[in-house]
């Protein structure tokens, strides 16, 4: 008997933004044998519009043949962050509106409508999905705060009770931070690096995730879930490269095809060996197997006034006095990385 079957699967409900990377790491936990995702809550604050975000969500889970996929809840989430009005870059945004070209007619012979069970209210789908689990679930988060800090204002004790832990991919620690005795290196902030040497933002010191609205991060931060924070000094470490790519079995897997394809849009593939990281899906693997990142427990404050002069807000600051206790992943190895993904999303269909 396959001991294995009968290992309970890893609950988990995802929380994304549609980002190219969004689709590699959602790819590779429902392809996971080993993972049970309960649902999917799409942010409009972050890469994708809310609209054709739930959309193409809707549209991924028709590659998979298995019912149970096809029919996970697709949720709508926030169209505004709680603070500011940050934004990712028009280009970016349009890629991602429109899945990066990537043409369903390639799994299924036709391009096809309403794909999927959706819930409009979240905040009821969520109450009644941790209300009637034992089981405890871990949630990814690949979109920024907003979606679970507006849930943790209305659930906060159902939250804090029924989640085992937030893996977010997102933030930085940077070189400032770095003191004797901690063995990792420092990362700079990636808000400048989206805008083609044109930035709309002077800001040098925060991560795409935090920044977008730093005031759901931090919520999210002193909700007292535990929180494991995949964050640019890990991801730093695994550059997605031509080699990643040439190694996805298009002909095998539909997941891998189609990743394969996001990463053709010409945006992402002038960015691969050069600007890109495995962002998203290293979290998604940290998901998987928690022993792939190495973490360091760390004091973390979010950084929230905004001077455009200055501007600092969504720096991670190491506070020991004011800050939240979070396990940050500062590193993690390029080729085990590699080699526990391809194994899984080459998984033949």
């Amino acid at each position: 008997m396959d001991t294995n079957s009968l290992a309970k699967k890893l609950k988990v409900i995802i929380d994304t933004d549609m980002d190219f990377d969004d689709y590699l790491a959602i790819l590779f936990l429902l392809k996971n044998p080993n993972i049970d995702v309960l649902g999917v809550m799409v942010t409009g604050v972050g890469a994708v519009h809310l609209k054709p975000g739930v959309a193409n969500m809707k549209y991924v889970l028709k590659i998979f043949d298995d019912a149970s996929i096809r029919n996970i809840p697709v949720l709508k989430g926030a169209i505004a962050p709680l603070s500011y009005s940050n934004m990712f870059p028009y280009d970016i945004r349009l890629g991602a509106d429109k899945r990066y070209d990537a043409l369903f007619t390639n799994y299924l012979g036709e391009e096809f409508g309403k794909a999927t069970h959706e819930t409009e209210d979240v905040v009821d789908w969520f109450k009644q999905t941790l209300s009637e689990t034992d089981e405890p679930i871990t949630i990814l988060s690949i979109g920024g705060g907003t979606n679970l800090a507006t849930l943790y204002t209305h659930l906060p004790e159902l939250m804090t009770k029924k989640i085992e832990k937030i893996v977010m991919m997102g933030g930085n620690i940077l070189e400032k931070y770095i003191t004797d005795g901690m063995d990792f290196e420092g990362a700079a902030g990636n808000i400048k690096d989206a805008f083609d040497g044109k930035p709309m933002y002077d800001n040098d010191v925060a991560e795409w995730n935090i920044f977008i609205d730093p005031k759901g991060v931090d919520i999210v931060f002193k909700s007292q879930i535990p929180i494991v924070l995949v964050s640019l000094n890990a991801s730093q470490h695994v550059k997605l490269d031509q080699d990643f790519v040439n190694k996805l079995d298009t002909e095998k897997s539909r997941a891998a095809k189609f990743a394969y394809e996001v990463l053709e849009y010409p945006l992402n593939k002038a960015g691969i060996g050069k600007f890109l990281y495995f962002w998203d899906p290293l979290a998604a693997c940290a998901v998987a197997n928690p022993s792939i990142v190495k973490t360091v427990e760390l004091p973390l404050e979010v950084y929230l006034k905004l001077d455009e002069e200055n501007d600092r807000s969504g720096e991670l600051v190491v506070d020991s006095e004011l800050g939240s206790n979070i396990s940050v992943a500062v590193y993690a190895d390029k080729k085990e990385v590699y080699d526990f993904y391809l194994e899984t999303i080459n998984i033949p269909d």
